[in-house]
C-alpha cells in the first residue's frame, strides 16, 4: 500500500441503529493496533429493503462519536441490492481508496478458514452449474447457495440460512478475490444474540430487536447503546426524525408503483424471473405495504428481496445501475483532528472524494448524475420520517428538503 506508515482498517455496516455490538467490533479492531478505522455505511435505505431507522447523517454522527474516524456512504443503488452486489460495491470503494489494509466483519462462525473454503467452492464451475440448477427449482438465493455447496462437498458443515453475517462475509471474500484486492479479511465472531433475534443478552441486542423496541419509546433501547450514541439518537427521536417507518410513506409508494407499466418495471433492479409480473398483479388489490409483501412472497423470493424490488421501483433504480461500480466516494462524517487520514484519502484514492453535492460542477456528467440521483433518494427518504414529512407537505413549492447536508 502507498501509505505504509499508517495502519488503516475498515468495516462495512449499516448502524441501523449503532449499538453495543458495533462498539465491540470497533474495540476488537482498535485492540489490534490500527491507527485509523473507516466505516462504509448504507445511506438512507438499507439492504433488508426499507428506510433506515434514522437518516444517514445522524447514523454517521453516532459512528464518529463511538470512535470511527471516517464514515463513507454506500450509495442507495448498492445498499438496496442483493448481498453479492452490496458487498462488491462496498469492497470496490474501499479498494479504490488505496489506503485500507484490513477489512473486519462480524460472523456467526468467526472462522475465516471455513469461510475461505466456502468461497473457494463458490468460484468453481461445478458450483455455478449447481447454483443454476437450484435456482431453476424455485429455491431462493441463500438456500440455493447452501444447497449447491453441499451438493459439491457433503463434508461441509454449513448453515448459511441461519447465519446472515456469514453470508455477507462470504460475499466480502468473493469481492476481494474478484477485485484482486490486497485487503486482508478478518472474521470477528458475533457475540450476544443472533442477527435478527428479537431478544437481548445482557447489554447486547440485534438491530431488529432495537428497532422493535423503538416502537414503544427511545428509552427502551438505552441499555444496548453506548451512552454518547444514545444522546444523539434521543435528540433525533425528540425532533420526530426517528424512527422512520415504511407506513408513513406507503401511500407514496403505491402512488408511484401503480403508475408504472410492465415495461417500465422490467428494467428496475431486482425485476427478473417474472417477479415484476407478480408484483404488478398484486398491486391492484393490496391495501398496505405489508399486504403487498405477503401477497408477492413465495418460496422462491425472500421478504427482503421483494422489499428491495419495491423500493428500487419507488426510487427508480434500474438494473443496469447496480452492475456499474461506484463512481465516487462520499464522506458523511469525519472525526475531528483527522487531517492525516483525509490527506491520505485525497492523495491515494482513484475515485473523486465528495463532501458536498452542491459543489460538483467540476465533475464529469456521469458522476454528477449519480450524485443527483442520490440527492433525490434523500428527498424521498423524508417521506418516511414524520417531522421531515410535515416539512415537505407544508412546502407550497414542494421544494427539496432534508438535503441541507447534501
Amino acid at each position: 500500500m502507498p501509505h505504509n506508515n499508517h495502519r488503516v482498517a475498515a468495516v462495512i455496516a449499516e448502524f441501523n441503529p449503532f449499538h453495543n455490538g458495533h462498539k465491540y467490533l470497533l474495540n476488537q479492531i482498535k485492540n489490534k493496533g490500527f491507527e485509523f478505522v473507516i466505516a462504509i455505511m448504507s445511506g438512507n435505505f438499507v439492504q433488508r429493503g426499507e428506510p433506515a431507522i434514522v437518516d444517514k447523517f445522524v447514523r454517521a454522527k453516532t459512528a464518529i462519536s463511538a470512535g470511527f474516524d471516517v464514515v463513507l456512504e454506500l450509495p442507495t443503488v448498492y445498499s438496496l441490492a442483493s448481498a453479492n452486489i452490496f458487498a462488491l460495491a462496498a469492497v470496490y470503494i474501499l479498494n479504490s481508496m488505496n489506503i485500507v489494509d484490513d477489512l473486519f466483519f462480524g460472523s456467526e462462525s468467526g472462522d475465516l478458514s471455513y469461510l475461505k473454503r466456502l468461497k473457494n467452492i463458490t468460484e468453481t464451475l461445478d458450483f455455478k452449474k449447481e447454483l443454476n440448477r437450484e435456482l431453476n427449482k424455485g429455491v431462493y438465493y441463500p438456500k440455493a447457495v447452501e444447497c449447491s455447496i453441499l451438493n459439491i462437498d457433503r463434508a461441509q458443515n454449513i448453515s448459511l440460512l441461519d447465519s446472515p453475517n456469514d453470508i455477507l462475509a462470504l460475499e466480502y471474500l468473493r469481492a476481494i478475490s474478484r477485485l484482486n484486492s490486497k485487503i486482508k479479511p478478518w472474521a470477528i465472531k458475533r457475540v450476544g444474540v443472533a442477527h435478527n433475534t428479537l431478544s437481548s443478552a445482557n447489554t447486547l441486542a440485534s438491530g431488529s430487536f432495537l428497532r422493535s423496541r423503538l416502537k414503544v419509546g427511545i428509552d427502551n433501547i438505552m441499555p444496548f447503546i453506548p451512552q454518547n450514541v444514545f444522546a444523539i439518537l434521543k435528540e433525533a427521536y425528540s425532533k420526530g426524525v426517528m424512527p422512520a417507518t415504511i407506513q408513513l410513506g406507503e401511500r407514496a409508494i403505491f402512488a408511484r408503483l401503480r403508475n408504472l407499466t410492465q415495461e417500465q418495471l422490467k428494467v428496475i433492479a431486482g425485476a427478473n424471473e417474472g417477479l415484476e409480473n407478480r408484483l404488478i398483479q398484486r398491486l391492484k388489490t393490496a391495501t398496505s405495504f405489508e399486504d403487498l409483501l405477503s401477497s408477492v412472497k413465495c418460496k422462491r423470493y425472500t421478504r427482503s428481496r421483494i422489499s428491495r424490488l419495491i423500493f428500487n421501483a419507488f426510487l427508480d433504480i434500474k438494473a443496469e445501475e447496480q452492475f456499474e461500480m461506484p463512481k465516487y466516494i462520499r464522506v458523511l462524517g469525519v472525526r475531528h483532528a483527522k487531517e492525516i487520514l483525509l490527506n491520505l484519502i485525497y492523495k491515494n484514492s482513484k475515485l473523486p472524494i465528495i463532501f458536498n453535492v452542491n459543489k460538483i460542477n467540476n465533475l464529469n456528467l456521469s458522476i454528477q448524475n449519480a450524485l443527483l440521483h442520490e440527492a433525490k433518494n434523500t428527498d424521498a427518504y423524508s417521506l418516511f420520517a414524520e417531522a421531515e414529512q410535515n416539512i415537505l407537505l407544508n412546502s407550497l413549492m414542494f421544494k427539496r428538503v432534508g438535503t441541507a447536508n447534501e
